[in-house]
């Protein structure tokens, strides 16, 4: 388990702690296969591949799951869970789950992959 802090304001010195765990994957017909047990603990999980420098962010709401490349789509730093969003730590660019800019200086959304489910598995491509 990793936890990452974000800062909330910049007077009050308050932070927000994350905590966020890595899945084991294995890739199958090119695609990227987690196991849907992996999210009994948090709503949300990241995922490191050999063929990616960075993770892929991997969440669960009900149940529907998405999957966003966690590279900052403003200068490529690796943007990072912190509370509801993800948080770019050099410039400050926030995103939503879906990986759609909520602030900049990022203009683009994060890559997002394709996802398909059975009954135990999620595979991302």
């Amino acid at each position: 388990m990793i936890s990452t802090c974000a800062y909330l304001g910049v007077s009050t010195g308050l932070t927000s702690c994350t905590s966020y765990k890595f899945v084991p994957s294995q890739v199958v017909d090119n695609k990227l296969v987690i196991l849907k047990n992996d999210f009994e603990e948090s709503s949300f999980v990241m995922v490191k591949t050999d063929q990616l420098t960075e993770a892929i962010f991997v969440s669960k709401t009900g149940d529907k799951y998405l999957a966003v490349l966690t590279k900052c789509t403003h200068k490529g730093c690796e943007v990072r869970p912190a509370a509801n969003i993800l948080k770019c730590p050099c410039h400050g660019s926030e995103f939503d789950f879906e990986g759609k800019v909520l602030e900049g200086p990022a203009e683009e959304r994060l890559r997002l992959f394709h996802v398909e489910t059975d009954d135990e598995k999620i595979y991302i491509g």
